[in-house]
């Protein structure tokens, strides 16, 4: 009964917000922990509210249907590729002035979009011969095509890419899941397999840097250090069935940590200076590790996925926190598990 009326009050608090920020003059919203892209509305919706009191709100009027949505890891911009034109869009996601304009210099339908760890740099990748990866740099306010990289001499199917914040290191993966080749472009060069990393599966640089986080299929995780000058990997986690199957993996802000989901719905936090882990199961199908406003909360899933999960890594443990499924024109009151 405890945690019924837990449920209610909260419910109760989250609908006086909305209640007075209709009422209020000029008017007020609940704070915005970030923002979502809604396949079925194909428009981008926030998340409102704060941990343990969090809604699905609106969706934005954007005055286009869009087709697929990137999200910067800051929350203060997205890519938007269009469902009728499939031109390539940035929205500024600043409040009460969400500006679109076309990405200056962009080809239409990329079949991939890529952003840096801080969201930086956006790579945009086409399949069609001959087949290229645009760089664009200096987002969000200034953007600007740095290099156009040509990926004919690469062989396997395209599986991932991954590029740091300047835009001058890009790694691809090709290949397939059980055996996978892992290439590098600097400054635009023509893309050079590392003949000495493993069977990759995911992969992600540091901010401002070019330290690179990647885990295989089998579990293992490893920290690939100074991979311009002088690449040192080394190992952080052996293979273990509770990295198995990985869907994402990102460094924290610092550097410090190193954060990965697997299919199994199985989040880890492991040390990168020192050793240690902490899991903890999210219950849900996720889909990547996604940074919201804050800083410490990460989105793991879709909003076609029922409840959305947040795992908070603000302190030393980690937990999850769920915002309720997306209902008709309103949400539900969030908690912790």
């Amino acid at each position: 009964m405890r945690s019924l009326f837990q449920f209610i009050f909260i419910v109760v608090v989250v609908a006086a917000e909305f209640a007075t920020a209709a009422d209020a003059q000029p008017r007020m919203s609940p704070p915005s922990a970030g923002y979502i892209f809604d396949p079925e509305a194909r428009s981008i919706r926030s998340i409102l509210g704060s941990p343990g009191a969090s809604v699905i709100g609106p969706s934005l009027d954007l005055g286009i249907p869009v087709a697929s949505s990137v999200i910067s890891p800051r929350q203060d911009f997205a890519i938007l590729v269009g469902a009728e034109n499939a031109d390539v869009r940035v929205l500024q996601l600043q409040p009460d002035n969400f500006r679109i304009q076309v990405l200056p210099q962009s080809a239409p339908a990329p079949r991939l979009v890529t952003m840096s760890p801080s969201g930086r740099a956006v790579g945009l990748y086409y399949s069609e011969s001959p087949a290229k990866l645009q760089v664009f740099a200096h987002l969000s306010q200034a953007p600007l095509l740095a290099h156009e990289i040509n990926l004919d001499s690469l062989t396997g199917d395209l599986l991932a890419a991954a590029i740091s914040d300047d835009g001058e290191a890009v790694l691809f993966l090709t290949g397939d899941r059980e055996n996978s080749s892992t290439w590098l472009s600097y400054a635009g060069t023509n893309p050079i397999r590392l003949q000495s990393i493993p069977s990759i599966s995911v992969m992600a640089f540091q901010s401002d840097g070019y330290d690179v986080a990647m885990a295989t299929r089998d579990g293992q995780v490893f920290s690939l250090r100074n991979l311009v000058t002088s690449p040192d990997l080394q190992t952080l986690w052996s293979q273990n069935d509770r990295t198995s199957d990985p869907v994402a993996v990102r460094f924290s802000r610092e550097g410090t940590r190193v954060y990965l989901v697997t299919r199994q719905g199985m989040t880890a936090s492991l040390g990168v200076e020192t050793e240690g882990a902490t899991f903890v199961d999210c219950g849900c199908h996720p889909s990547g590790l996604f940074s919201l406003n804050s800083g410490t909360m990460i989105r793991l899933n879709e909003i076609s996925d029922g409840p959305l999960k947040l795992l908070d890594i603000a302190n030393p443990e980690p937990r999850i926190w769920f915002v309720p499924a997306l209902l008709p024109e309103a949400g539900a009151a969030g908690g912790a598990q």
